[in-house]
């Protein structure tokens, strides 16, 4: 008898159908036996095309219209638009058994479909100290190579094995992203509740785009005394030194002033 399981947010206690947590947006799945009828309603899921053990992406927050792109027996896209930019979003997953040369093929023909971002999450089943542990296998070489030749980066960050079973622990378990979208990812973790499987849980949160509010100042200099601004401003910052370890920003913001003020 196996206990109740949320598969939105993979916590015990409930089921997806009645599930409080609704912060999740979706859920990326490797490994997956869950079918439509699994989730409610108004859950998009999208699955590879393999029989058994799928790759999936599972849609909760129905403001995220999403349009499957790419499938094969590995992998499944989708692009999702967040904030005007479309993020394909890529769940991959690569039996043990099999080269991990094919699904780096599938890889290759899916980041090909236009887009602004790409987000991809997998259990590639490689090891490399890259992304966790201290050893490196060929399939792992053979993964680390193809995300360094198409620019794009890794985010995992130092964490607890992202596997951890009766076979041992490892880290298989990777998200990769363009560079400009990984400085807006935060809070990458693997969770340490139990699940029902050997893998543990990884969430994060996406900003899909930072918001740059800018004010402009104008100034009339018609009719600036400059023997008074070049005085003013000897006075406030000509003898000003750096503190060792100064916040910067805070600095500018203060020079900014004075010079605001002249």
């Amino acid at each position: 008898m196996s206990p109740t399981r949320c598969y939105m947010c993979n916590r015990f206690g409930h089921i997806s159908t009645n599930c409080p947590n609704e912060e999740t947006g979706l859920n990326c799945e490797q490994e997956s036996h869950k079918k439509a009828d699994c989730f409610p309603a108004r859950v998009q899921l999208f699955t590879s095309e393999r029989e058994k053990l799928k790759s999936g992406i599972a849609i909760f927050d129905p403001s995220l219209q999403a349009i499957q792109v790419y499938f094969s027996n590995n992998i499944v896209a989708v692009l999702v638009q967040v904030r005007k930019k479309n993020i394909l979003i890529v769940s991959c997953y690569c039996p043990p058994k099999e080269d991990i040369a094919i699904s780096l093929r599938d890889l290759e023909n899916c980041i090909t479909i236009q887009h602004d971002h790409v987000l991809i999450t997998g259990d590639f089943n490689s090891k490399s100290p890259v992304w966790g542990g201290n050893i490196e296998d060929e399939s792992g070489r053979q993964l680390l190579e193809s995300i360094l030749s198409k620019g794009l980066a890794i985010v995992n960050e130092d964490s607890i094995p992202t596997i951890d079973g009766a076979q041992g622990y490892s880290w298989f378990d990777i998200t990769i992203s363009n560079p400009n979208l990984h400085q807006s990812i935060f809070q990458w973790k693997v969770d340490i509740e139990p699940t029902c499987s050997d893998h543990n849980r990884i969430s994060f949160t996406l900003y899909a785009e930072k918001i740059k509010i800018q004010h402009t100042l104008s100034f009339n200099c018609k009719n600036i005394n400059i023997s008074k601004l070049r005085t003013f401003l000897q006075r406030e910052i000509g003898n000003r030194s750096l503190p060792p370890h100064a916040d910067l920003d805070q600095e500018i913001n203060s020079l900014i002033n004075s010079i605001t003020t002249a």
